[in-house]
C-alpha cells in the first residue's frame, strides 16, 4: 500500500494582551507624581540649603573682614611714641581718658606715627599745641571712631577743621559718637549689621566685640577678644 502523506492542520498561537484597568492606572500615575514630588523636594531642599551656605559664607567673610580692619587700631588704644615734648596728649584727653566706650560705639586715639602726639608735627621739633589751641596737622589719621545705626556700621570721620581745634573743642571729639560727621563702612543693600556690641572685660586691657551681620533672614555673629597694648594711665 503506497505512502500517503499526512496534513497537518497549522496551529497559529496568539497572546491576548490584557488591558490596563484602571485602578493600575491610578497606582502607576500615583507612584509616578510621588517619585517625581520627592525629586521636586530634594531639588528645592537642595537649593535652599546652597543657597543659606553661600549666604552664611558671605556674611562669615564680612564680618571676619570687619574685625580684622578695628583690631590693629583698637589693640594700640593709649599708644604713645616717645618724642613726648611739648605733647598735645592732654588736650584731647577727656577726663583722663584716651577712649569713649558705649555699648554701639567706641571712639579712641593713639600715636599711629610715633612722633608723640596726636596728629602730626608741622616740623620734627614743632610743638603740638599751645596752651590753648592744638597745632598739628592729620589728626584724623590718629582719632578713631566706629558706631552701629539704622542697621549699617559707621566710622568717623574727623574734618581738617578739626586740626586748629580749641582745648575745649579737642576733648569733645571723644563724645561725638551723636554728634559730627561719620561715614558708612557697611550697606544696608548688602548686608545689614544687626548688632554691634563693645564690651570692657578687664577695663584698658580686654575688649570684646560682638558682630551680628545678616542678610535674607540668615544671621551671622561673631566675636572678637582684643588685648591692650598700653595701659593708658602710664601715658
Amino acid at each position: 500500500m503506497p505512502y500517503r502523506p499526512i496534513k497537518t492542520a497549522a496551529v497559529v498561537v496568539t497572546k491576548q494582551m490584557r488591558g490596563i484597568t484602571l485602578i493600575e492606572f491610578i497606582i502607576s500615575s500615583s507612584l509616578m507624581l510621588l517619585i517625581l514630588f520627592s525629586l521636586s523636594f530634594f531639588y528645592q531642599n537642595s537649593y535652599k540649603n546652597t543657597k543659606k551656605l553661600q549666604t552664611i559664607l558671605f556674611l562669615q567673610q564680612q564680618s571676619y573682614q570687619l574685625l580684622n580692619s578695628l583690631k590693629p587700631h583698637i589693640e594700640h588704644i593709649s599708644f604713645q611714641g616717645l618724642n613726648r615734648e611739648n605733647s598735645n596728649y592732654d588736650l584731647f584727653k577727656n577726663q583722663l581718658k584716651t577712649v569713649n566706650l558705649l555699648e554701639n560705639c567706641l571712639i579712641f586715639f593713639y600715636d599711629l606715627n610715633q612722633d608723640g602726639c596726636i596728629g602730626k608735627r608741622r616740623t620734627k621739633k614743632s610743638p603740638c599745641r599751645t596752651s590753648l589751641h592744638n597745632m598739628t596737622t592729620r589728626i584724623a589719621e590718629e582719632i578713631f571712631g566706629f558706631k552701629l545705626k539704622n542697621q549699617e556700621m559707621y566710622m568717623l570721620n574727623i574734618s581738617k577743621k578739626q586740626n586748629n581745634c580749641s582745648a575745649i573743642q579737642c576733648k569733645q571729639i571723644l563724645n561725638s559718637c551723636d554728634k559730627g560727621y561719620w561715614t558708612k563702612l557697611t550697606e544696608k543693600n548688602n548686608f545689614k549689621v544687626t548688632k554691634l556690641h563693645f564690651l570692657w572685660l578687664k577695663e584698658n586691657h580686654i575688649l570684646k566685640i560682638t558682630l551680628t551681620l545678616m542678610k535674607n533672614k540668615h544671621h551671622y555673629t561673631s566675636h572678637s577678644y582684643i588685648y591692650i597694648l598700653n595701659d593708658e594711665q602710664t601715658n
